[in-house]
């Protein structure tokens, strides 16, 4: 009798299986149905901050500013957000394509919607190469042990950029565990264990915070929180994540 927009755990099989949605050998139709839900989702959440951000007027007194990387000439930050100077530069430097990221990181600019818009069409350009890049992955792990992790992940993530970069992450962006414990895909909930990783230094549980001021580097922490689940793809997923990470990180 009163609105409630969720979808509670009782429901999701048996809406599953009336909306057609048959077991498979390797996934329950309620996880192929919730996999699905969660990228609907997803589409929904950008198509509206993109109309959003397109219609509604600026608020009024905002100081337009307009600032030039010294070390990234094609990169700039306007109004707060960061983006491309011109579309062309990216064809012609395809590092552009993470550097953004890396730099929304560390000036904690979120990219614009144009930028976005741009990063998607030249996803193209995320080859072999762009991933065995040094200059790139070095940019990767910067994102990775700097400021504002989570949020530049998010947007990697969103965007379709970290499934491309790291092709095995993508086999599980969407993976839906159908459990009581499990509340986000297996791609998100990685992200979440990364956004825990990093505020440890804001929790209560001074333990914590006293083994993590221990580590002499805490990157590889902070890439098996965001590796954790990447084997589960099927069975034994902790043994096949192991081998999975290994294979990731010698391409590092």
């Amino acid at each position: 009798g009163r609105r409630n927009d969720r979808l509670s755990f009782e429901y999701q099989e048996k809406i599953g299986r009336r909306l057609g949605y048959k077991d498979r050998k390797d996934l329950l139709s309620v996880e192929q149905f919730m996999a699905k839900l969660h990228t609907s989702m997803a589409s929904i959440k950008s198509l509206n901050r993109s109309f959003l951000k397109t219609h509604l007027p600026k608020a009024k007194g905002v100081a337009r500013t307009f600032q030039t990387f010294d070390a990234i000439e094609d990169l700039h930050i306007h109004q707060g957000e960061i983006g491309f100077k011109s579309a062309t530069d990216i064809l012609s430097n395809s590092f552009l394509l993470m550097s953004i990221f890396e730099q929304s990181s560390h000036s904690g600019c979120p990219l614009s919607m144009e930028a976005r818009r741009l990063v998607q069409e030249f996803l193209f350009l995320v080859d072999d190469a762009f991933r065995s890049s040094k200059k790139t992955i070095r940019s990767f792990l910067n994102i990775i042990t700097g400021k504002k992790t989570f949020e530049t992940l998010s947007q990697m993530h969103e965007i379709g950029f970290l499934s491309l970069f790291v092709p095995e992450f993508g086999k599980i962006t969407d993976r839906v565990q159908f459990d009581a414990y499990h509340i986000f895909p297996v791609g998100r909930h990685s992200l979440e264990t990364v956004r825990r990783l990093k505020g440890i230094h804001a929790q209560k549980e001074m333990l914590l915070l006293d083994i993590f001021l221990e580590l002499s580097n805490p990157e590889p922490l902070f890439l098996a929180g965001l590796f954790h689940d990447i084997g589960k793809v099927g069975k034994e997923h902790a043994i096949k994540g192991a081998e999975i990470t290994d294979n990731i990180l010698r391409r590092f």
